[in-house]
């Protein structure tokens, strides 16, 4: 028996369910897992939610789970702590995303509908590739990182970890940007972004730090 168990009961999560089940999983095989307290016999879309603390009741080589969160931070914090506890991930590959020639999708990573992944590319361990979003060759993709629907990433650009890359933004081909950094929605990078700020406009710009308490951040 392999369960397939999604961290995140919400939108993500059930997009990521659809996913399952077009690549063949069976409805029976797939558990919700979140965090709000709730007693074991609850459930969505007809098949159980269980809070995180019951998975310990299964045999870990009996499941993979899969990070169903959006915010690079959260996939992080539930990365660590899936891990402290031994349990295994697996990456979902939606059937309508397409990778070209040689590229690697790290563990527990999604890549979601449509989606377009090219020659030498590297996505990294945990992370979020959103729905539509083309990723040129040679990209490299920091682990945790999240990158949200109609992103277009140009080829040879690096993406530091834990970043966030709002939807329709445009990063120029060899591009290096850094840890924990957020791009605004509509933005187009045409420079290098170093760690921990927020960018913004056409062409982007700093306009802030990202602040220690941001959710963003470290």
């Amino acid at each position: 028996m392999s369960l397939r168990f999604i961290y995140g009961a919400g939108g993500l999560g059930r997009e990521v369910f659809y996913a399952l089940l077009d690549s063949g999983t069976r409805r029976k095989d797939i558990v919700f897992v979140d965090d709000v307290k709730f007693n074991s016999e609850t459930s969505l879309l007809s098949v159980p939610l269980i809070n995180f603390e019951y998975v310990s009741k299964y045999n870990s080589e009996e499941f993979r789970m899969v990070i169903a969160l959006g915010n690079p931070h959260s996939r992080y914090l539930a990365y660590s702590k899936i891990r402290t506890r031994g349990y295994p991930l697996t990456a979902v590959l939606d059937k309508t995303a397409i990778t070209r020639g040689s590229v690697d999708i790290g563990m527990g990573s999604i890549v979601s509908t449509y989606s377009v992944i090219s020659d030498g590319s590297v996505v990294g361990k945990n992370c979020l590739i959103n729905s539509g979003v083309i990723v040129g060759h040679d990209a490299i993709i920091g682990s945790h990182a999240s990158i949200s629907s109609q992103v277009n990433v140009g080829g040879g650009t690096e993406i530091g970890e834990r970043t966030f890359v709002g939807s329709g933004a445009k990063i120029r081909d060899g591009i290096k940007i850094g840890k924990c950094v957020v791009i605004g929605a509509g933005s187009v990078v045409l420079k290098d972004v170093p760690d921990d700020v927020v960018v913004l406009g056409n062409p982007a710009e700093i306009i802030a730090k990202n602040l220690s308490n941001s959710p963003f951040n470290k």
